[in-house]
């Protein structure tokens, strides 16, 4: 089991004699596993963790992601020391026609693969997004991309609306999520996004020097660039299929003000939903969703680095 989440309020992750023990607030073990396995622990929320433990996963090459009881990313501990000073540089100094390349690249990936899982559903938006998609290859700066990019996502949001008409759910909303389906896709985005952030490092770039993602405010920008090829086919097609098939529904929330949240049961959910989609892989042989996204950041460092072409990861045609 590479990736162990930790959702359960108030518990704290233990060493004890080689296995990581999970404990709840009351004193009782909540779950054991061999600490050899374990390569990334995610904390949601209020979790504990010993300095053993702690000391245990960076000693042997593991990472400790933090997320917000609302499933916000905050950050990560992880031995990986920062890249080379001449990589950040190039990032730092990657001129602006590389940078635009690159961004078209992801950003009409990730509409294609918005495109594929329509098809497969069933919806009618495909013309308009495809004219889009032309736009984007027209735009001559990456804010003009972003807009287009926008109402490509607006688009294909309303067009999965259409079959959730139980749920509330009218389109993309994050601040806060107004229903269950929103709720459960932000909680989604940031397990990708640890996940994004970890491969860029073991990629040996930085991944707040964002190309699409403007960088600054200590943000991940370069790790929400990553993961925009990879938001339909991991968070977005297991997330919808779940609550279509009303395994997520209304009882997995709960409100707080206008917002709402996933409660824990929901919060379990989702992380299984994301886990095994992570574990599927949609090209035989090749590898899981979890290595293509490592290499997926191989490729997004050579071509900042040593500016080779760029090729996002697309959702395959069935």
């Amino acid at each position: 089991m590479p990736t162990l989440h930790l959702a359960n309020q108030g518990s704290k992750l233990r060493l004890r004699q080689g296995r990581l023990l999970i404990v709840g607030s009351d004193g009782e073990e909540l779950g054991s596993f061999p600490a050899r396995k374990v390569r990334r622990v995610v904390i949601h929320g209020n979790v504990g963790l010993t300095t053993p433990a702690l000391t245990y996963l960076l000693r042997n090459s593991g990472s400790i992601h933090f997320l917000s009881i609302k499933g916000d990313y905050y950050g990560q501990a992880a031995p990986t020391s920062l890249p080379d000073p001449r990589r950040i540089a190039k990032q730092l100094t990657l001129p602006s026609h590389r940078r635009l390349e690159i961004a078209r690249e992801i950003l009409t990936s990730k509409t294609r693969s918005q495109m594929e899982y329509l098809r497969r559903s069933g919806r009618l938006q495909l013309v308009e997004l495809a004219a889009t998609i032309k736009r984007m290859s027209a735009a001559k700066d990456i804010d003009e991309l972003r807009g287009f990019e926008g109402i490509a996502s607006r688009l294909y949001f309303e067009a999965v609306a259409e079959g959730m008409g139980s749920l509330s759910f009218r389109g993309r909303r994050r601040r806060p999520p107004p229903d269950p389906v929103n709720a459960a896709l932000s909680y989604g985005y940031a397990i990708l996004l640890s996940l994004a952030t970890s491969a860029l490092l073991a990629a040996g770039i930085h991944p707040e020097i964002g190309i699409i993602h403007s960088t600054g405010r200590r943000r991940p920008a370069l790790a929400l660039d990553l993961m925009e090829e990879f938001r339909v086919a991991v968070v977005d097609a297991p997330v919808f299929r779940a609550f279509k098939r009303r395994w997520l529904g209304w009882d997995d929330v709960r409100s707080e003000g206008r917002a709402v949240l996933l409660n824990e049961q929901g919060k379990k959910k989702v992380i299984e939903a994301v886990e095994t989609r992570l574990s599927f892989s949609p090209m035989g042989d090749a590898g899981d969703y979890r290595f293509l996204i490592f290499r997926q950041a191989e490729r997004l460092a050579s071509a900042i680095v040593h500016e080779k072409p760029y090729k996002a990861y697309v959702l395959r045609r069935k």
